[in-house]
């Protein structure tokens, strides 16, 4: 039967070859002159000089010849060209490419589709268009013919190969030598992605990505604590990058366990390549909010340059606001003056030696992330590249506004580092067990390095975010008419701001000698107030739930 069908197939390829563009007659309603599918008709074979094929032609000349004779099984495995699968040898399974574009342009009559029955016979269903439509046979699938055209494949190889090559060019001009710290884990983390199941890829590489990033901040540990000696300027650029590096890790592991991220078979080229290059793209590497990978995806495999340039209103707006953050810090620093610490301080003089330092810091802040979203923004990936996928949010973390206005300590977190909130939020929060918010803040400590600052800052801001949830719950219900509660919004947003701002001199001066010149001073005044203000509504809900409820009739 097989060798009946091969001569019966180079029996029609032998006609048409003969029914050539001199002959003057046509096939399947093709016109003179027209050009068939490579092979038939007198076309030429790839590189021989004739002019390239549309893919959708291609396949409706595929499909109009072989709905004129009958097909076996062995017909359309053909392999296909570099870098694309092989059709399906069998009509009854499904097909294994992943490229099923529609085969004709909008607006063009549709083709006739192959159907295979069980019996392994093939039929041709015209379209409705085109008279009668026989019901579809169970199982039916189609096979593409490969295509000839590789643009849409180069573009991404070309993106994804640029943002890498800038990334490890960026990190070796950066950090010198220490790049190493980067790339190890880096490279090892794409292994780990493509060698585990997608059930235990998150597990295997939070779990190795951690302890690398704990053993570098021990060796900063030993640098300032054990050897007195200051951290060089590019191993501290390595641990900012690295921590970084660690939220695209995690963030991109937890997709894949998820299903969000579908991993091909494992070391495909073009999958390790696209890991590599979001792991280590030179616009993210030294700072910036997280970019997800499905964002990151989406826009290296958008047509186009990878670069755009900005556009001359959000740009002045950046412009001005960086300069606006500049003089402020200046300004700032002119009022603290020189030599003026906490241990200069007496008193209340401690407490606006302790405001104006975290005025500072938070500008300092500020600035940075407002040039790293530039960065972004300007690249393409930032929050003004289009609208977010869903669940993904907005990208910005530099929400000047609402943190500086809010008289919410709960609403104040959720706003700061807007994206490494959001991080933590999916990483901790969503999947602790028991007492999520003290996990939160204890792994943020863990994240940050574990400075006994550190530490203590960050459990106390998990302290105080409880008591703003009780506090406020209470207030809402207590309060009478609008004055009493502008002079409520007042006092809350002094006190939320002094309490940032005893929270941010603990974290960012972090060493012992430091955290204990905070403590001994007045500023502790504030966070013992919320303190005991959440011990004594603590006690009184407990109370009120184990009184007896009053009897009624």
């Amino acid at each position: 039967m097989k060798r009946f069908i091969d001569g019966l197939r180079g029996g029609l390829s032998q006609e048409m070859m003969n029914e050539g563009p001199d002959s003057g007659s046509t096939h399947g309603g093709q016109s003179q002159g027209e050009r068939r599918p490579p092979g038939f008709g007198g076309d030429r074979l790839p590189g021989g000089g004739a002019g390239r094929v549309r893919p959708w032609t291609q396949a409706q000349d595929w499909l109009q010849l072989s709905a004129d004779f009958p097909c076996s099984r062995g017909i359309w495995a053909r392999p296909g060209p570099l870098g694309q699968p092989r059709a399906s040898p069998c009509p009854d399974a499904a097909p294994t490419s992943a490229y099923t574009a529609p085969l004709t342009p909008p607006g063009s009559p549709k083709p006739a589709r192959l159907c295979s029955t069980r019996q392994g016979k093939r039929l041709a269903q015209p379209h409705k268009n085109q008279g009668h439509r026989p019901s579809r046979a169970p199982g039916c699938s189609l096979s593409l013919p490969p295509s000839r055209s590789s643009l849409p494949v180069c573009l991404p190889f070309s993106k994804h190969t640029f943002l890498l090559l800038g990334g490890c060019l960026l990190a070796w001009t950066a950090m010198a030598q220490y790049a190493v710290l980067v790339f190890i884990p880096a490279f090892c983390a794409v292994a780990l992605l493509q060698s585990v199941s997608p059930e235990k890829v998150h597990r295997w590489t939070f779990s190795f990505q951690m302890t690398w990033q704990t053993l570098c901040h021990l060796g900063l540990h030993y640098t300032e604590y054990y050897l007195q000696e200051p951290p060089c300027v590019r191993f501290c650029i390595t641990l900012s990058s690295l921590m970084l590096l660690t939220q695209r890790v995690t963030w991109l592991s937890l997709d894949i366990g998820e299903g969000k991220v579908m991993v091909k078979e494992a070391w495909r080229g073009p999958c390790v390549l696209a890991f590599c290059s979001y792991l280590l793209f030179f616009p993210a590497l030294l700072g910036g909010p997280l970019c997800s990978f499905k964002r990151f995806q989406a826009r290296v495999s958008r047509p186009g340059s990878p670069w755009r340039p900005p556009s001359l209103g959000p740009a002045t707006r950046r412009g001005l606001l960086l300069l606006g953050l500049q003089l402020l810090k200046s300004l700032v620093t002119g009022m603290l003056g020189v030599g003026t610490s906490l241990a200069d301080c007496r008193r209340l003089g401690c407490v606006y030696v302790m405001w104006t330092t975290a005025a500072l810091f938070k500008l300092t802040y500020y600035a940075h992330w407002l040039l790293d979203e530039s960065v972004l923004w300007a690249a393409g990936f930032g929050p003004d590249s289009g609208t977010p996928p869903h669940g993904e949010g907005e990208a910005s973390d530099a929400d000047i506004w609402t943190l500086e206005t809010t008289h919410r300590l709960a609403l104040f977190t959720r706003t700061w580092n807007r994206s490494t909130a959001r991080w933590l939020r999916r990483l901790v929060f969503e999947r602790a067990e028991a007492r999520p918010l003290l996990q939160t803040f204890a792994f943020s400590a863990w994240w940050h390095g574990l400075h006994p600052g550190q530490v203590f800052g960050f459990l106390c801001w998990a302290l105080m975010v409880e008591a703003d949830y009780v506090i406020h719950g209470c207030a809402t219900a207590l309060l009478g008419p609008w004055p009493g509660k502008l002079l409520y919004r007042a006092v809350t947003w002094a006190h939320t701001q002094l309490i940032i701002a005893y929270i941010l001199l603990a974290v960012e001066l972090r060493s012992v000698s430091a955290l204990r010149l905070l403590g001994a001073s007045y500023n502790s005044f504030f966070p013992l107030v919320y303190c005991v203000c959440l011990v004594l509504l603590a006690r009184r809900k407990r109370r009120a739930r184990a009184s007896p409820a009053p009897f009624t009739q």
